[in-house]
C-alpha cells in the first residue's frame, strides 16, 4: 500500500567462510571420529544465546591416546584452544574444548559465517591426528534485513478505519492483513504480533505466526478478542518482529497506522425509522411525505450512545451530517430526528432535466465516534415523488403567506395569467368585468430545460384568494390531446366569479395528480396579483352627476345669458360623489349649438383637470338645485370649469351641452350629459 515502508527484494544470505580449503577434506581424517558441537542445531547453525559464552567443542577419546597428548580446536591451520591429557590415566571422555566468545563476536553482523572445525591430537613426539571435521554455521543475519515491510491491510482500512460495526459486519469478525515477504526470510521464522494505541503508548502482544516458506507473504488476522486489548479509541500501530531459528530478531518493523474503535464501540446499528414509510399499510413516500423534507429518526444503537457521537445520514448517494448528541439526547428513543431535504432525495441526472421521480433508494447512517464510522443496517425506501410541476426547487414554505393561500407552492410551476375580453392581462377594466375571462395556465415547466408540467388526468382548478371557497372556473382535466398540442391550458372564468371578486386579488391554480399507487398529490402553482374593476369601483358607480352652469342659478328657466357669456361662465363639477377622489382625472366638452333657423355657429371646446387636495375642501355652494327651483347654500367640494367667451358667444341663441368624465384606477364613470339655454345675443 502508498505510505508503507517497503521491504527490500528477498535476497541470499550473506556467507562469510573460512579460507580454503573452504570444509574440512574428510580424506585427510586420521580418526575415524567425529568433531562434535552439541550446541548446534540439526542444520549446524549455532543459536545466538549461545555465542554469549564459550561454545563446547568435544569428541570422544582416541582409543590410542597416550599422557600429555594436546587435544586442540582447529578453524583450518589456526588454532582456536587446546586441552593436554593428563601426565596418567585416567583419561576424560569425552574431552571438551571451548571456542572463545571473543572468536564469535569478531565474526561480522549482517552476515552468515560457516566456519570449518575439527579436532587435532597432537602427541608429545609432534605427530598430528586429525578427527573428522564439521561446518559450523554462525548466522547472524535477523530476517527483515535493514527495513522489514509494515503489515499490508485492505484499503478501505487504511483510509476508513476499523470500527466493531464494520469488523462483525463487512469482515465477519476478523481482521486480515499479510506480511509481505521480507530479506533473509526462511520458513519457520517465528512472528510475534504487536499493537500499540498512540495515545498510551503502551505495547500490546497481539499473537503469533510462523512463516511457511522462503518467499511468499505471511497471512495475519486479528479477531475481536484480542482488538478489544487495545482501550480506547484513535490511532493504532500495527507492526511485527521477526526472529529465525537461531534468535536473530530485527527491530520492530514500522506500524501500519489504522484509526480504530472497537472497545465499546456501537455494535449493533439497527436500520433507521422513516415514520412515513414504516406502517405496513404506507410503504411509499410521496410529496406530501418528502416536501420540504422527510423526517428520519435514529434508533438507539448498542452499546450505549455516548454524548458527542454524531450521524451522517444517507438517502441514496446524498448525505447530511447532524449535530452532535448532547446529554440529554442520551436516554432517547428515538435519539434524535432530522428532516432529509427534498431537493437531495431525488437521484441526480446532472444535464438539467427533471429527475426521475419514481425511484427506491438505500436509507442508512453512520455513528461517527472519534472520527470513525460504524454503519447501521440499511433500509431500502420506495419513492414516487411525482408531482405536477416537477420537482420543486425551493420546497421551504413561503414565510409569510397571505391568510387562506397555499403556503407551499411549486416554484417550479408558472404562474398563471387572468386575461379580460379587451386583451388586458390581471389588470382587468370594468368593462371586462362585464364579460367572461380566460385563465391561462402555462404549459411548460421552469426547469433549466423547461418540459411539461402535466401529465394527461392531471386536474386543474383555479383560485382567486383562500383555496376553501375561492374555486373559479371548471375544474379542468388534461386530455391526450392537451399533451400531444402542448400548448398553455385556457380555462373560462365566468362573469359573475369576476363581479365577485372586484379589487385587487392573487390569482393560482392547483393540480392534482393520482398517481399509480392510487394516492392523490397535489401541488399548486405560485400567485399572481390581479386586479378586477366593476363598475362599482367607477366614479359615481358609473354615472356621475350631471355638471351646473353656475349663472343659471335662481332663473325662471335653466340658462345663461349675455351677461354671463361675455366674460366667460363657470361650470361646476361636484366632488361629493362616490369614488371620487385626489389624482382622479376630469376630462370635459362644451358643445354649442345654435337653433335652427337662427344665426349662430356651433362651437366646441375640451379639456381636463386633475383633482386636487384643495380641491376637495369643502365650500359653499348656492348653485343647485337648478331653476325653476330656489337655489340652496350647502357646504360641498367642486370643481369649476371656466367656459371662454370665445365658445359661447358665437353660439348667438341656442343650447350648450356639457359632458365629463372621472377617471379613477377602476375606470371612467361618465356624468349624464347638461344641457343650458343659452341666449348670448348681444342685442339682449
Amino acid at each position: 500500500m502508498q505510505g508503507k515502508p517497503q521491504g527490500k527484494a528477498t535476497r541470499r544470505a550473506q556467507l562469510v567462510t573460512s579460507a580454503a580449503p573452504a570444509s574440512v577434506d574428510p580424506q585427510a581424517e586420521d580418526i575415524d571420529l567425529p568433531t562434535e558441537v552439541p550446541d548446534a542445531l540439526p542444520n549446524h547453525k549455532i543459536p545466538r544465546a549461545k555465542m554469549l559464552a564459550p561454545l563446547k567443542i568435544s569428541c570422544k577419546l582416541w582409543p590410542e591416546s597416550k599422557p600429555l597428548d594436546r587435544y586442540s580446536v582447529m578453524f583450518v591451520d589456526e588454532e582456536l584452544t587446546f586441552v593436554d591429557l593428563p601426565s596418567a590415566p585416567p583419561y576424560p571422555d569425552p574431552i571438551e574444548l571451548y571456542v572463545s566468545k571473543e572468536f564469535m563476536d569478531a565474526l561480522p553482523e549482517g552476515a552468515v559465517s560457516l566456519i570449518p572445525l575439527r579436532i587435532k591430537v597432537n602427541t608429545v613426539l609432534g605427530i598430528d591426528y586429525l578427527y573428522k571435521g564439521t561446518d559450523v554455521i554462525f548466522d547472524k543475519q535477523p530476517p527483515g534485513g535493514d527495513l522489514p515491510p509494515a503489515i499490508d491491510f485492505d484499503e478501505d482500512i487504511d483510509n476508513n478505519g476499523l470500527t466493531l460495526a464494520k469488523l462483525l459486519g463487512e469482515l465477519g469478525g476478523v481482521l486480515e492483513g499479510t506480511i509481505p515477504s521480507y530479506e533473509f526470510q526462511e520458513e519457520g521464522d517465528t512472528i510475534n504480533l504487536f499493537m500499540k494505541l498512540r495515545s498510551d503508548g503502551i505495547q500490546i502482544d497481539a499473537g503469533t505466526v510462523v512463516t511457511t516458506s522462503k518467499s511468499s507473504g505471511t497471512k495475519v488476522t486479528y479477531d475481536r478478542t484480542v482488538l478489544e486489548k487495545v482501550d480506547g479509541a484513535g490511532i493504532v500501530d500495527f507492526y511485527y518482529a521477526a526472529t529465525d531459528d537461531v534468535g536473530n530478531q530485527h527491530g520492530p518493523a514500522p506500524g501500519t497506522p489504522v484509526n480504530m474503535l472497537i472497545k465499546d464501540a456501537p455494535e449493533t446499528v439497527p436500520a433507521p425509522l422513516v415514520p412515513r414509510f414504516d406502517p405496513e399499510d404506507d410503504k411509499l413516500i410521496t410529496d406530501p411525505d418528502a416536501r420540504p423534507a422527510m423526517v428520519i429518526q435514529i434508533p438507539r444503537y448498542t452499546p450505549t450512545p455516548k454524548e458527542g457521537d454524531y450521524f451522517i445520514v444517507s438517502v441514496g448517494d446524498q448525505s447530511v451530517v447532524t449535530s452532535p448528541l448532547k446529554a440529554s439526547d442520551i436516554g432517547n428513543d428515538p435519539l434524535l430526528e432530522l428532516g432529509f431535504p427534498y431537493t437531495l432525495l431525488f437521484p441526480s441526472t446532472g444535464d438539467g432535466t427533471p429527475p426521475a421521480p419514481i425511484f427506491t433508494a438505500d436509507v442508512r447512517y453512520q455513528v461517527m465516534r472519534s472520527g470513525l464510522s460504524s454503519p447501521s443496517e440499511i433500509k431500502p425506501v420506495d419513492f414516487d415523488l411525482s408531482l405536477p410541476g416537477n420537482p420543486d426547487p425551493n420546497p421551504d414554505p413561503l414565510p409569510n403567506p397571505e391568510p387562506g393561500l397555499p403556503d407551499n407552492p411549486n416554484e417550479n410551476l408558472q404562474r398563471p395569467t387572468l386575461r379580460g375580453e379587451s386583451g388586458a392581462d390581471n389588470d382587468l377594466p370594468a368593462d371586462d368585468a362585464e364579460k367572461d375571462a380566460t385563465g391561462i395556465v402555462p404549459w411548460l415547466d421552469l426547469s433549466a430545460t423547461p418540459v411539461a408540467a402535466f401529465k394527461e388526468g392531471d386536474v386543474i382548478q383555479l383560485y382567486i384568494d383562500a383555496k376553501d371557497g375561492g374555486a373559479v372556473g371548471a375544474a379542468r382535466t388534461v386530455t391526450g390531446d392537451d399533451v400531444t398540442k402542448a400548448a398553455d391550458l385556457k380555462i373560462t372564468v365566468e362573469r359573475a366569479d369576476l363581479q365577485s371578486h372586484s379589487g385587487a386579488h392573487q390569482f393560482y391554480y392547483g393540480a392534482t395528480r393520482i398517481l399509480e399507487s392510487g394516492e392523490e398529490v397535489t401541488a399548486f402553482s405560485p400567485s399572481q396579483a390581479i386586479n378586477i374593476k366593476t363598475a362599482g369601483e367607477l366614479p359615481g358607480g358609473g354615472t356621475l352627476y350631471a355638471a351646473t352652469f353656475v349663472k343659471a342659478a335662481g332663473r325662471r328657466a335653466y340658462g345663461i345669458n349675455i351677461d354671463d357669456a361675455r366674460n366667460g361662465t363657470p361650470v361646476r363639477i361636484r366632488l361629493d360623489q362616490t369614488n371620487v377622489g385626489e389624482g382622479d382625472t376630469i376630462a370635459w366638452e362644451f358643445v354649442g349649438t345654435p337653433d335652427v333657423g337662427t344665426p349662430g355657429a356651433p362651437t366646441s371646446d375640451s379639456g381636463s383637470h386633475i383633482i386636487t387636495k384643495n380641491d376637495l375642501v369643502e365650500r359653499d355652494d348656492s348653485s343647485l338645485p337648478k331653476p325653476p327651483a330656489k337655489p340652496i347654500t350647502e357646504k360641498r367640494a367642486f370643481v369649476d370649469i371656466m367656459l371662454a367667451p370665445g365658445v359661447l358667444l358665437p353660439v348667438n341663441f341656442g343650447h350648450g351641452y356639457f359632458d365629463y368624465t372621472i377617471e379613477n384606477q377602476a375606470g371612467k364613470g361618465a356624468a349624464v350629459q347638461d344641457n343650458v339655454l343659452m341666449d348670448v345675443r348681444t342685442g339682449n
